[in-house]
């Protein structure tokens, strides 16, 4: 059917659109804070104490449009990347700081130790 053919073709593109690298100009371009992107009720709702429930949040949502739907995804995928991009950043630097801590605990004086 052709909801079935929709179904397998955005799957495809999903896959598709994951394996890509994201451009530098387009990650120079993105808020250093996710938060500034969705705005301060959406990142409440999207990091309350509770569990998220997208559902609930479009409910809460005035969007009278297609293009206003649009909008507010485009801010939400904005916004991803920055976390992702502060996430790796964040994971880097611990990765760092542990490889310098083990450093400067072994004796610099032994050549022959061997992580």
């Amino acid at each position: 059917s052709t909801n079935q053919i929709h179904k397998a073709a955005m799957a495809i593109n999903s896959s598709i659109l994951s394996e890509m690298e994201i451009p530098d100009s387009y990650m120079a371009t993105l808020p250093k804070c996710g938060k500034s992107s969705v705005g301060d009720s959406i990142y409440r709702s999207m990091n309350s104490s509770g569990r998220f429930f997208p559902e609930k949040l479009l409910d809460c949502l005035n969007i009278a449009s297609e293009h206003e739907a649009v909008q507010l995804a485009d801010r939400v995928e904005a916004s991803m990347y920055t976390w992702r991009r502060k996430a790796c950043l964040s994971n880097s630097k611990n990765s760092w700081n542990l490889v310098k801590d083990l450093m400067s605990n072994t004796e610099r004086t032994d050549k022959n130790y061997v992580m």
